[in-house]
């Protein structure tokens, strides 16, 4: 049937409020920030925000460190089935390409630095999202468009712009704060309050995902 159709297929390769159990907008995003708090702040602390703007192949590696678990949660999402999200005009908010154009710029500046080529995603996770599930992950991606612009302007002073390897941060730019704002209305809309846990689990194993890469060694 249509609407079970997911918006990717199942391999998948990316080259280089309503009243009575509905969560309000600010319900949902105040809750999952309690939730997630402990996860988050983890993550924060991890992240090796020095590496990233002390020059560009410190910020190349955090790239690198960055791709593997965006895309996988990417993936996920593509392979949740069309009918859950309508309006919220999901592939528009996808940002695994330009994580993968901002390596390959990054790659041809750094030519003798880092290796010849970039290896195709390839996905390791078969989940197939539910819709609290689903929720729970675009929280924290769509939440980390927020210090976009702050990193960017960290990166100024090596030449990092938007349309110079720094596309993936600069986002929704002037649009961010609708977009974020249209999220947590199809959260209000479709997510029931009852399936909060739910959502919160998820988040919590994305901000997971991201302190672990953070943590692995520089690598090529």
């Amino acid at each position: 049937k249509a609407e079970g159709k997911s918006l990717q297929s199942s391999r998948h390769r990316i080259p280089c409020s309503e009243k009575g159990g509905r969560m309000s907008e600010s319900r949902f995003r105040e809750r999952l920030r309690s939730a997630t708090a402990e996860a988050h702040e983890e993550m924060e602390r991890s992240a090796p925000m020095e590496e990233i703007s002390s020059s560009l192949l410190g910020y190349y590696s955090f790239l690198q460190r960055l791709q593997s678990p965006w895309l996988e949660w990417e993936y996920a999402l593509a392979n949740t089935p069309l009918v859950h999200f309508g309006e919220l005009r999901l592939m528009d908010r996808f940002r695994g390409k330009l994580l993968c154009d901002d390596l390959l710029n990054l790659r041809s500046r750094l030519r003798g630095m880092v290796g010849d080529s970039l290896t195709d995603f390839e996905p390791k996770s078969t989940e197939r999202l539910n819709l609290p599930r689903a929720a729970g992950v675009l929280y924290v991606l769509e939440g980390a468009r927020f210090g976009g612009r702050a990193i960017l302007q960290k990166l100024a002073p090596l030449g990092v712009t938007p349309e110079k390897g720094g596309s993936f941060f600069q986002g929704y730019g002037n649009e961010t704060g609708s977009m974020w704002s249209s999220f947590l209305e199809w959260v209000e809309q479709h997510v029931p309050e009852a399936d909060f846990d739910q959502s919160a689990d998820a988040a919590v194993d994305v901000f997971e995902a991201f302190t672990s890469a953070w943590l692995e060694p520089n690598y090529d």
